[in-house]
């Protein structure tokens, strides 16, 4: 995408990073009509998200890509590239050429000699976060070169709306958690007006999805830090997809907050903090929640609360610590 940046581009890109053995199920998904079928024990190795493209007066222009990421089997390599749409655009077709040539171009510079370049456009794909009857299933870059040859190949795209959460449990695409909201964006006046039948079924949904993070958990398909990042996510787009629809948030979040948003607090996030400042544990009460903030971009509260703690239990820390601190000087 270009230089704007949207909490939804944040999400995507903090799920890739810290939760990245979701993302083999999606590339599943995303590629399957291209044959690709990742077993899950592949190699994933990120790149950097930033490209400089050349421009007609000279100059570079600086763009940052949703994920550029190498899977590695052992013995063969393959290149990825996949941007997160809140919208269909009818330039992204030119942005991903754009891109997919500068990714093809930075490996070949380490690889290629001075007579014969060969480059290796990477496996590309488009998820959409919202997405209506026109939007293809394909966009299409055709490549012509002299002598009359040319190259059409198509780049996949995704929309989150032809997922229903059984579609998420049965397929493993846990990676769509936190976009999931997206599907019921059309329907937020209803529910406020009071919709039983569409808050029900929302509230089904996310319930069931719920059930399905707890599950795979149990059955190690995920990891605690897996379902901490999906959390952190699904909070983030929640909260930003739903200013101004309060009715809508507190639904989603009150049957999703026993089951999966407070999980981080009894997990890696809260390693050692059952007891809390109970138990005189005040710096890893304060290391935690300042961790916290400064991952998910939260506020003291929020940071708190995910640590099974209060603000003011919290401060009691903080004092407690400058006491300390002050009596080794004395």
């Amino acid at each position: 995408m270009d230089n704007s940046f949207t909490p939804y581009d944040d999400a995507f890109r903090t799920m890739i990073t810290d939760a990245p053995i979701t993302l083999i199920p999606l590339i599943n998904e995303m590629f399957k009509e291209s044959g690709i079928h990742l077993l899950g024990k592949e190699k994933l190795n990120l790149s950097a998200n930033e490209i400089f493209l050349n421009q007609q007066n000279g100059e570079q222009a600086k763009r940052i890509t949703d994920s550029s990421f190498t899977i590695s089997d052992g013995e063969h390599v393959r290149r990825f590239h996949i941007e997160c749409q809140s919208t269909t655009d009818g330039t992204m077709v030119i942005r991903m050429f754009e891109y997919d040539a500068q990714i093809a171009l930075n490996d070949t510079r380490n690889t290629s000699d001075t007579e014969h370049l060969v480059v290796n456009f990477p496996e590309s794909g488009i998820l959409y976060l919202r997405s209506n009857e026109d939007t293809p299933k394909y966009v299409t870059t055709t490549i012509k070169v002299p002598g009359g040859q040319q190259v059409t190949y198509k780049i996949p795209t995704l929309s989150i709306s032809s997922y229903s959460a059984e579609d998420i449990i049965e397929k493993k695409l846990y990676f769509l958690i936190p976009f999931y909201i997206f599907n019921y964006e059309k329907t937020f006046d209803d529910i406020i007006k009071g919709n039983e039948a569409i808050s029900a079924k929302m509230i089904s949904d996310y319930k069931l999805i719920a059930g399905s993070l707890q599950k795979a958990l149990k059955d190690e398909e995920l990891k605690e830090l897996d379902i901490i990042a999906i959390s952190g996510m699904f909070k983030k787009v929640m909260e930003h997809l739903t200013v101004g629809c309060e009715t809508v948030r507190k639904e989603v979040l009150d049957n999703m907050g026993g089951t999966v948003l407070d999980y981080p607090a009894k997990t890696a996030y809260n390693e050692g903090l059952t007891e809390g400042t109970r138990n005189g544990n005040a710096q890893r009460l304060v290391r935690a929640v300042q961790k916290n903030m400064e991952k998910y971009n939260v506020s003291l509260e929020e940071a708190c609360d995910a640590c099974d703690s209060t603000v003011e239990e919290y401060y009691e820390a903080v004092e407690l610590l400058k006491n300390e601190d002050e009596a080794e000087f004395m």
